[in-house]
């Protein structure tokens, strides 16, 4: 009896937090604050909660397939997998950052050097101007002093 009403208690606590985590998932999508590729795994863990929170018989029953005396574990597992995949999924996201991070550096050190590249062909342009021009003004010094 004390287990039939813990059990009950306990799935009001989950079907009530399982609820606000879903609007807060939600909020947060609609906001743009999680982007709507990653809140899904977000959103599956709430509805999974919140199904099983409501869904007793479901709840007992994958409980009697793992073998799981006391019910609650069975939150406190499928919690853990669903962090798992979570972790796994940034894992994922990261790998890809770090991939694009190193292409962005490699990309700007090029670019940057093309431009080192320019500027030293500007400044030769420009000594070869100016030596140019004091020839010419040597030049022009030198035949008005033989006029």
């Amino acid at each position: 009896m004390w287990d039939f009403i813990f059990i009950y208690k306990l799935n009001i606590v989950l079907f009530v937090g399982s609820l606000i985590f879903l609007l807060f998932i939600i909020n947060s999508v609609r906001k743009e604050r999680i982007k709507e590729a990653y809140s899904l795994i977000w959103l599956s863990m709430g509805i999974i909660f919140l199904i099983l929170s409501v869904w007793i018989k479901a709840y007992n029953y994958i409980t009697n397939i793992f073998g799981i005396v006391y019910s609650p574990i069975l939150f406190f597992l499928l919690l853990i997998v669903m962090i798992l995949f979570i972790l796994i999924q940034y894992s994922i996201v990261l790998s890809k950052q770090t991939e694009k991070i190193k292409t962005l550096v490699q990309e700007s050190a090029l670019l940057k050097r093309k431009l080192e590249e320019q500027d030293n062909r500007i400044t030769n342009y420009e000594l070869r101007i100016t030596n140019l021009n004091a020839f010419n003004t040597e030049k022009i010094v030198t035949a008005n002093k033989h006029k």
